[in-house]
């Protein structure tokens, strides 16, 4: 755990709940994820965290984030980066 570092993702909508009522479905979005995966179930305890401003599926490409990801490679650290959540509102839809 020591080497593990994680860097997450953005979007405005992260699919975090559905609920049935009257046979129609209603989800519940949050925009503490990335697009795929919310914060709270991609976490991992004692293991520090970046937030990057790039959907999931776009991390690899997201140029801009290139020079914080080669920090974290070679020193394990980078103030390139938020330590803090971009966002998080849940609301329906």
């Amino acid at each position: 755990g020591d080497r593990v570092r994680y860097v997450a993702g953005w979007a405005p909508k992260t699919v975090c709940g559905v609920t049935i009522k009257d046979e129609r479905l209603s989800f519940q979005a949050t925009t503490a994820g990335d697009g795929r995966v919310t914060y709270k179930a991609g976490l991992l305890p004692d293991i520090p965290v970046w937030y990057v401003d790039a959907e999931h599926g776009d991390l690899a490409d997201h140029k801009p984030a290139f020079p914080a990801y080669r920090d974290l490679l070679e020193q394990g650290v980078t103030n390139q980066l938020s330590t803090t959540p971009l966002s998080d509102v849940v609301s329906s839809f």
